[in-house]
C-alpha cells in the first residue's frame, strides 16, 4: 500500500558519512589495484595524464620521505626545467635499480643530438652527495612532481605496519556504527508505523459507516400513504 504521506518504504539515505565511507573504500580499491598492475607490469600507470609513486629510498629527504606516495603528471621533455623533480626509468646497470624508477631533481637540462638530457640528484645531502652518475633521457621521463599524497601515505602505511588497526579503523568501526543507526532508525519507526495502521483502520472504519448512512438514506420508505 502506498504511503498516504508520499515517502518511498525502503528509500536508501545517504548521509555524508555513509558517502565519506563509501569514497574511503573506493579509493582503496583503486589503489590496491593500481599497485597491483604496477607490479605486475613493472610499469607505472597513467590515468588522465596522472600516475602516483610510492618513494622506497630517503634520497629525496626531507622533501619527500621515504615511504611517502606522491602524484606525478605526465610531461614532455621540453617542459622540464631546472629546479623541477622528475621521475624516470634509470639507465644504471645496478641490477638494485635496474629498469627502476628514480624521482631526483632537475640540476641542468641539456640537449644531445636533439634529445633531451637532464643531470639529476636526490636533495638528501648524506645518501646522495653528487648528481647521479647516469642522466636521465628525455625517452624515459614518466612525469613531474605534482604534490605529496599524505592521506594515502597514512592510509597504506597504517595497514602495513598495523594491518589489524586498520581493519578495525576502516572496515569493523564503521560497520558497527551504521548497523547501529539502522536499528536505531527501525525501533524508531515502529511507533510511526502503529500510527499508520491505527490511522489507517480508522479511515477504513469510517468510510464503512459512511457507506451505511448512504445506504439508509437511498432506501426506499416502507410506509404508504392512506
Amino acid at each position: 500500500m502506498a504511503d498516504p504521506t508520499g515517502k518511498t518504504e525502503g528509500k536508501v539515505k545517504f548521509t555524508p558519512g555513509k558517502v565519506a565511507y563509501a569514497i574511503l573504500i573506493l579509493l582503496l580499491v583503486v589503489l590496491i589495484l593500481y599497485l597491483l598492475i604496477a607490479r605486475i607490469s613493472g610499469k607505472i600507470p597513467s590515468l588522465f595524464g596522472y600516475s602516483v609513486v610510492r618513494i622506497v629510498t630517503p634520497s629525496m629527504d626531507p622533501k619527500i620521505p621515504v615511504g611517502s606516495f606522491i602524484l606525478i603528471k605526465k610531461a614532455s621533455p621540453e617542459e622540464i626545467q631546472e629546479g623541477d623533480i622528475i621521475t624516470f626509468y634509470t639507465d644504471d646497470p645496478n641490477p638494485v635499480v635496474a629498469g627502476k624508477t628514480i624521482t631526483h631533481r632537475v640540476l641542468s637540462v641539456s640537449c644531445e643530438d636533439g634529445k633531451y638530457v637532464f643531470t639529476t640528484k636526490g636533495d638528501n645531502q648524506t645518501t646522495n652527495p653528487v648528481p647521479d652518475a647516469y642522466p636521465a633521457r628525455g625517452e624515459t621521463l614518466v612525469g613531474r612532481y605534482v604534490c605529496g599524497m599524505l592521506p594515502v601515505t597514512a592510509i597504506v602505511t597504517l595497514f602495513r605496519t598495523h594491518l589489524p588497526i586498520a581493519i578495525l579503523v576502516t572496515v569493523l568501526i564503521p560497520t558497527i556504527i551504521m548497523t547501529q543507526s539502522a536499528i536505531r532508525k527501525k525501533i524508531k519507526s515502529i511507533p510511526a508505523a502503529r500510527e499508520d495502521l491505527i490511522r489507517e483502520r480508522v479511515q477504513e472504519e469510517l468510510a464503512r459507516l459512511q457507506a451505511e448512512l448512504n445506504g439508509n438514506a437511498d432506501a426506499p420508505d416502507d410506509k404508504t400513504k392512506q
